[in-house]
């Protein structure tokens, strides 16, 4: 549905003679089909990120294209229900990406939480890595390392 929405948002914009818009996302094609056939799984990661709210853009731009359409049914029910299901989708799709994110290792600062519970004021500890995390987690010990002043 979103495809649809967007192929009717690229035909508005080049009805309206959008061109600045419509050279834009031409661009992002581009750089989108080049990227596709070629990158790595992180390059075509950063180009999927790069390139959905483009395609999102034009589905809105589809359905203000359906808003604007001389037929009653197309502007009271399906510009409407489009919005409906491209606003829910988007919704969905975050929440999704949102709740499966974990963007701290929380198992290993758990793990050191309880080393600085267990081991407090028995001595120094050495870290041989520099983590601002870590030295908050193990704020309890003499913290040292090759990494600190």
């Amino acid at each position: 549905m979103a495809a649809l929405a967007a192929l009717l948002g690229t035909v508005q914009l080049l009805r309206r003679r959008r061109v600045a818009l419509t050279g834009w996302l031409v661009l992002m094609l581009a750089a989108w089909l080049a990227l596709a056939a070629s990158a790595t799984t992180w390059g075509k990661a950063k180009e999927e990120m790069l390139t959905s709210p483009v395609v999102v853009l034009l589905s809105w731009a589809g359905i203000a294209a359906l808003l604007g359409s001389s037929r009653s049914l197309l502007r009271h029910w399906a510009a409407p229900l489009v919005a409906l299901a491209l606003a829910g989708g988007v919704l969905v799709s975050d929440l999704a990406q949102y709740r499966s994110s974990n963007l701290a290792p929380t198992a290993r600062y758990d793990e050191m939480a309880s080393l600085n519970d267990r081991f407090a004021g028995r001595g120094p500890a050495l870290l041989t890595d520099f983590d601002e995390c870590a030295l908050y987690q193990l704020r309890d010990l003499d913290v040292a390392g090759p990494d600190f002043a």
